[in-house]
């Protein structure tokens, strides 16, 4: 006879295969009853959907055309700007013609102020000059004889009338060239003359 644990695996065995397989229901029938939280859910969806678009406000993609009044306005406040043609230039306004006017004054006035400033300074070497020509010579005429080393001369001008080494040899050639003078390059002595002597006293 088989134990009790073997009995009860065959038992076990037998009600598996012999349990039918679920069926579907057959076609004819009546449908599965619907529970009445799931039709109240069915039937608020919609509502709910409907109530949403409603509360939309609905926006017309159509632009009104403006006026013909409006658009006459606007052409008539912005100005028209033509541009001129190829090859011509443009006239500057009365603003920049009037700084153009100053500017050019003021270049007038620097320019002579240039120019006078140079004239005067000119006119003022220039008499310098004949000072000390005349200075020199009334100098040479009082030495014995009426002459003197170029040292000398030099010396005193530059103590004198602040004649540096160059206006100094400026001053020789003139005096020389001139005829106020006559100068011994092998000694180094100046003479002067009757007209060097005339020169100085006119």
């Amino acid at each position: 006879m088989p134990s009790p644990l073997k009995l009860r695996q065959r038992l076990k065995r037998a009600m598996g295969r012999g349990a039918p397989p679920p069926s579907e229901p057959p076609s004819g029938s009546a449908p599965a009853p619907v529970k009445p939280a799931q039709k109240a859910a069915e039937t608020s969806t919609p509502v709910k959907a409907s109530a949403a678009a409603s509360a939309e406000p609905v926006v017309s993609a159509e632009v009104p055309a403006a006026s013909e009044a409006t658009v006459a306005g606007e052409a008539a406040a912005a100005p028209l700007k033509v541009a001129p043609p190829a090859g011509t230039v443009a006239r500057p306004s009365r603003a920049q013609a009037l700084a153009a006017a100053k500017a050019s004054k003021a270049d007038d006035a620097a320019g002579s102020n240039a120019a006078g400033t140079n004239k005067v300074s000119q006119e003022k070497i220039e008499k310098h000059r004949k000072k000390t020509r005349k200075g020199v010579l009334k100098w040479l005429d009082e030495q014995e004889g009426g002459e003197a080393s170029m040292k000398d001369m030099h010396d005193f001008s530059e103590r004198r009338y602040f004649v540096s080494h160059k206006p100094f040899s400026d001053l020789m050639e003139y005096l020389i060239d001139n005829v106020l003078i006559t100068f011994d390059h092998g000694a180094g002595i100046a003479t002067i003359t009757d007209d060097g002597r005339d020169f100085y006293k006119s």
